[in-house]
């Protein structure tokens, strides 16, 4: 059945309420946050369709960069083994709201627009096939945005096609009946193919950590070369546990072999929607006392640390499937998101579809719009949590309810955790802790990068050029420019890229590097993909100070001594000029802070010099 797309959406004649040809360019700019929530609509269709097992397939193409030739994803399809579509069905599916649930379905799907919308938000053509009878039963049909745009496409139209062979060889599990959805002309990504890769795995396994931690759905993520069918990459998607219950997981080092947190409190509310009686479940969990190391280290800079702080927040999952990882109750009720307290608990709010109105779940399930604002709102506002309750009625105030308690558990359990911190063990070997092997320099980067995480949350210091560099510059490329920083300076190149990979994976925003340089110059700064590289001059007796001073720390053994507690002051003052020089914006008050630096360095050499800083061991 073909379905002209004038006459679904409006009125024939030329009075449509809506115009194909217009309509199509605002359709092409639905917001998702990420590549991944456009994909994830692909297999939302899959799990209604029952299917066991979703394939996300990433074909490459060598692309002509910048500076050399590299890859570029050209093509991406999904195919499921769920119940397939018939031809009218397929038509619908195309159809931008061709389907709807009635009251009472229970459906990840809302509005049938998931399909097309998210189609052509990353596309300018999709192309699907479907099958119920095997591969030979198969109906095919596309949209063409380009196409609609030139009117030339009118309407949804179907007819019998096998799917291409070289999407069907590349997939591990097709089944008798299936989908095949392909997003081709694809316009809209530019990262890098790996980068997507990794996004795509902590995402999607984060979005659907339930099915795949219950065994209900196998995802497999694989991306091909053009023209091989041999996987350059090729996983099963593990579950990204927000509240780190799930074993297996993708969680760094042993965490992803055992649970990281424990539950703290666990929740069922009801309340009525719509007349009818939904449940809604609440469960916090709160990190275990091992995970924070001994009393000395710094968890939050660890593999796992890391990973815990990008899933900082509250997770909304509606019927099994996360709609949103919320950090606004990090921002602004409980310190911000740089206090490490924050990274340490989890919050995990769950419900089904009959629940939609009551949190503000949009169609493309990427927001729950009313719980959001409560909790910002009850962050925000200068009335106590009952008296802005008091204010709403109905599930407004049903809604108010659940924020105001994820709000008040959140910061009983942040004090637990501060707590936890205190009562850290001491290790068994002198006093020394796990951290005392990790190098001064690097020790001093931890802590310059926690102070600056933490004043920016805070909003002590404006966030700078090289702030916003850091938080969109993807891992590789910062470990790629660090890299080489370290190498034009006289690294060697496997020294260099270690060194660098360290860098990244601790987060740090600072990087010390030694380096040849005019006599009275301390230091200098650079940066590298917003990480500041710190060059000390070797030349100067500053550097050969601090030398002494880490030598004899480490020659005594005295964690926390006299020796390293100057030598760490030193280095953590250094870093501090150095972010105050990336602070000013305007050249010329650069120049003159960088000249009153180099005044010190000639006072501090003079003072050397003559005897009145002892420099000698």
């Amino acid at each position: 059945m073909a379905t002209d797309l004038s006459t679904n959406l409006g009125v024939p004649n030329g009075r449509s309420i809506f115009n194909p040809e217009t309509s199509i360019v605002a359709l092409r700019d639905s917001r998702y946050r990420h590549p991944a929530n456009a994909i994830a609509e692909l297999v939302d269709n899959a799990i209604d369709a029952k299917a066991r097992s979703v394939e996300l397939l990433i074909l490459e193409r060598p692309a002509q960069m910048r500076r050399r030739t590299g890859y570029r994803i050209y093509e991406l399809a999904v195919i499921d083994n769920g119940s397939g579509m018939n031809s009218e069905t397929l038509t619908q599916a195309l159809r931008f709201g061709g389907r709807a649930a009635g009251p009472g379905v229970r459906k990840i799907g809302k509005y049938g627009f998931g399909l097309p919308t998210s189609s052509v938000s990353q596309c300018t053509r999709v192309e699907v096939w479907s099958w119920q009878a095997g591969i030979a039963s198969a109906h095919y049909a596309y949209l063409d945005t380009d196409e609609i745009q030139a009117g030339t496409q009118r309407e949804v139209a179907t007819r019998p096609e096998e799917p291409p062979q070289e999407w069907l060889s590349r997939a591990k599990t097709v089944g008798n009946a299936g989908t095949l959805v392909v997003w081709k002309k694809m316009d809209q990504i530019a990262t890098r193919p790996e980068t997507i890769f990794r996004h795509l795995e902590e995402e999607i396994g984060r979005i659907y950590r339930h099915y795949i931690s219950n065994g209900d759905l196998r995802i497999r993520m694989a991306a091909f070369r053009d023209g091989s069918d041999e996987p350059r990459a090729n996983a099963d998607i593990r579950p990204n546990d927000p509240l780190y219950l799930m074993a297996p997981s993708n969680t760094p080092g042993k965490w992803g072999e055992e649970p990281m947190f424990t539950v703290h409190l666990e929740e069922t509310k009801q309340f009525t929607v719509k007349g009818r009686a939904e449940h809604v479940s609440i469960r916090y969990t709160i990190v275990k006392l091992e995970a924070l190391g001994q009393s000395l280290g710094q968890p939050g800079n660890t593999h796992y640390g890391q990973h815990a702080r990008r899933n900082m927040g509250v997770s909304v999952v509606r019927e099994n499937r996360e709609v949103l990882l919320d950090d606004s109750v990090c921002n602004t009720e409980v310190g911000g998101g740089g206090r490490p307290e924050n990274r340490w608990w989890g919050c995990e709010v769950k419900f089904g579809a009959g629940c939609d109105d009551l949190f503000g779940i949009d169609h493309n399930k990427q927001m729950a719009s009313h719980l959001s604002s409560a909790l910002k709102e009850l962050g925000r506002s200068d009335l106590s949590d009952t008296a802005l309750r008091d204010q709403t009625d109905g599930n407004e105030n049903d809604v108010y309810e659940i924020a105001e308690h994820i709000r008040r558990t959140v910061r009983n359990m942040m004090r637990e955790i501060k707590h936890q911190f205190a009562r850290r063990p001491s290790s068994n070997n002198g006093g020394q802790d796990e951290t005392d092997s990790v190098p001064q320099a690097q020790k001093a980067e931890a802590l310059a990068t926690q102070a600056t995480a933490e004043a920016l949350s805070s909003q002590e210091t404006e966030r700078t050029q090289t702030d916003i560099i850091f938080d969109s510059t993807d891992p590789d490329e910062k470990t790629k420019e660090i890299a080489e920083k370290l190498t034009a300076v006289g690294y060697p190149e496997e020294q260099a890229l270690a060194e660098a990979e360290t860098t990244v994976k601790g987060g740090y925003r600072y990087k010390f590097a030694n380096a040849s340089l005019r006599s009275y110059t301390v230091f200098a700064v650079s940066n590298a993909a917003g990480v500041l590289v710190v060059l000390l001059n070797i030349n100067h007796p500053v550097y050969q100070y601090l030398e002494i001073l880490e030598q004899k720390a480490d020659a005594k053994a005295d964690a926390g001594g006299q020796d390293e507690s100057a030598a760490m002051g030193l280095r953590v003052m250094i870093l501090g000029l150095a972010r105050m020089e990336d602070e000013f914006q305007n050249e010329e008050a650069r120049r003159k802070f960088q000249a009153t630096c180099d005044m010190w360095g000639r006072i501090m050499s003079k003072l050397m010099d003559e005897g009145l800083i002892n420099v000698s061991e």
